[in-house]
């Protein structure tokens, strides 16, 4: 009897024993537990934090960019003699075509701007385009008054206030007054429309569900949002009135009153500084979000630009990652028990076996986070670049090319003008001036080839192939057979650029006399194959060398879901085959943002 109460005793001691760890295991996971999602919460919204910054910084230099632009054009009108003349004659002639340099420009940036003028001191029209823009004078002296200036300096740009217009859209002016002998005679004016501006900046920047860029003046009126109800609302004004009811739809009267409590922080701090980073309740959707401003000096004006995101949509990643943790909580607990009890039964190796098990899976699943981790790097670093290619190749097409083209108007006109003993001076600057036209298309078209979307990859590929037979007298066959273009245009560049890398590597590397490449698809893959008859290499011992491009190929084509071939011997050539699983068009792939 005593021999079972002792048995007894000690089976309850170990239940009770097991039952005791079993409690404390469930304390320290939840602790665990809710120590990763604090600090995967942090890291999220930190991600999102310098997201936001950085759309934020890019938009606004995009923006500065713009009105440096169409500044600078119109301090190049203001130093010409022939305007000076014509503004300080302040004859308004409508049917007068001879100063076309400022027509000419209104041609180049029409899409861009809604009207260029020419006015003289007193406000009144000498020359305008497009001519319908001008009927009304009063209209012009309302568009001088919005610039607040007593006097005017010379070789200085102002901009306006923005203003509605009759057709209730918001414009604003970009000046430039012009001197005669240090006196000032007139203005030559932009006049543009917020919208045009936003269409084109900000409208493409895409965030997510809820999340959106919206612009301010510095008198804190709206003049960018994507729901046009807010448009030339005071922002200070919607908050404060927001703030009134104290109470916000789907909150607690708590978070509420905290949230309006930061709102209102968060709208004067971005009175004081010039950048910074905050949360507020979006009044457009009653939601409490992550926001970051940055303004953007405009000569003698300030703008903001806004970018917010829900909090709803950033912590959305971090429910699924607690429900996950749970659970694997919940099946480590239950495996934890079963080993617990299956310890009085099972020999010691079949322990140490679950436990390799265990240790192996995690090890494994450690190193799909790690790929995964490396992936998203890789992507967001080459997605990088050719975001940085595009925009480097826009300023150079909108801005020098600009330029450029003006200038090449200067000499088509002075080629009229100047004595026949000059003629053949300027027919050979004309020339030389050309091949700096080409030469700047051909670097802008490197950075972008424009030719992706105007004519397809095929297209593409094949003019590559052209320019690379041309520049290097090494002949080049190029087959092209079933491929779609109906691809997204991340997968094209992508292609265009592991088809550019491999030549550069041929004309730097091979010595090759013959090139063949091949571009074939069907309605699962596309493949790509460019073969050359150069000395070829030893493929491990040019795979790790760096700065040979074939580490760049490999990454392309992962990053596209495919995969990377290369075959070479010494003296025998190189044949590199690209594979590209084919994947529908998705909204986010169809294109860069910028």
């Amino acid at each position: 009897m005593s021999f079972r109460r002792k048995k007894a005793e000690g089976s309850r001691s170990i239940i009770f024993v097991l039952a005791f760890i079993l409690a404390g295991i469930v304390v320290a996971t939840a602790l665990i537990a809710d120590r990763i999602d604090s600090r995967f919460k942090e890291s999220i919204v930190e991600q999102w934090s310098v997201q936001l910054s950085s759309i934020s910084k890019i938009s606004s230099l995009n923006i500065e960019s713009f009105f440096s632009k169409f500044g600078d054009n119109l301090l190049t009108i203001a130093d010409n003699p022939m305007v000076q003349d014509k503004t300080f004659a302040a004859h308004h002639n409508p049917d007068d075509t001879s100063y076309c340099c400022i027509k000419s420009l209104y041609e180049i940036h029409k899409n861009d701007i809604d009207a260029i003028v020419l006015q003289n001191k007193e406000g009144g029209l000498i020359l305008g385009y497009p001519d319908n823009f001008f009927k009304n004078p009063d209209h012009l002296k309302r568009l001088s008054s919005k610039l607040h200036v007593d006097t005017f300096e010379k070789e200085k740009i102002y901009v306006s206030d923005v203003f509605t217009n009759k057709d209730v859209q918001q414009d604003f002016v970009i000046s430039v007054p012009i001197f005669k002998h240090s006196n000032y005679i007139g203005l030559i004016s932009w006049i543009i429309s917020v919208d045009k501006l936003t269409k084109k900046y900000l409208d493409p920047v895409i965030l997510g569900q809820n999340a959106y860029l919206w612009m301010i003046d510095n008198s804190d009126r709206i003049l960018a949002h994507h729901d046009s109800n807010y448009l030339g609302l005071n922002s200070w004004y919607i908050m404060k009135d927001f703030e009134i009811t104290q109470k916000v739809a789907g909150y607690s009267m708590q978070q509420s009153r905290l949230y309006l409590k930061e709102t209102k922080e968060f709208f004067e701090e971005m009175l004081i500084h010039h950048s910074g980073i905050g949360r507020y309740i979006d009044f457009a959707h009653s939601e409490y979000c992550l926001a970051t401003y940055q303004k953007i000096p405009i000569h003698n004006n300030f703008w903001t630009i806004i970018t917010n995101v829900p909090y709803s949509l950033i912590l959305e990643p971090v429910k699924r990652n607690t429900i996950k943790v749970y659970v694997l909580s919940g099946v480590v607990i239950c495996i934890f028990t079963l080993i617990v009890l299956l310890l009085f039964r099972l020999q010691r190796s079949r322990q140490l076996l679950a436990k390799e098990t265990e240790y192996h899976m995690e090890l494994a699943k450690k190193a799909e986070q790690i790929k995964e981790e490396r992936q998203k790097k890789l992507t967001a670093q080459i997605d990088g670049q050719e975001i940085e290619r595009k925009r480097v190749s826009r300023e150079i097409h909108d801005g020098l090319g600009q330029y450029l083209l003006s200038l090449k108007v200067r000499l088509e006109e002075m080629y009229k003008s100047v004595p026949d003993k000059l003629s053949d001076h300027i027919l050979e600057l004309r020339s030389i001036f050309q091949k700096t036209l080409e030469e700047t298309k051909r670097i802008s078209n490197n950075l972008l080839p424009i030719s992706l979307e105007e004519l397809g990859l095929s297209s593409s590929i094949k003019n590559l192939c052209d320019d690379f037979s041309a520049n290097t007298r090494i002949q080049v066959d190029f087959v092209t057979h079933g491929v779609s273009e109906l691809m997204s245009i991340k997968q094209k560049t992508y292609l265009y650029r592991i088809s550019q890398e491999a030549l550069n590597n041929i004309q730097k590397h091979a010595n090759a006399t013959e090139v063949n490449v091949q571009l074939l698809g069907n309605e699962e893959q596309l493949t790509l194959i460019i073969q050359d008859n150069g000395k070829g290499f030893d493929y491990k011992e040019g795979y790790n060398t760096k700065g040979n491009g074939l580490n760049n190929m490999r990454d392309r084509a992962e990053i596209l879901n495919g995969h990377c071939q290369v075959e070479s011997m010494k003296g025998q050539g190189t044949i590199i085959t690209i594979k590209i699983p084919i994947q529908k068009i998705h909204a986010k792939d169809t294109h860069y943002t910028s």
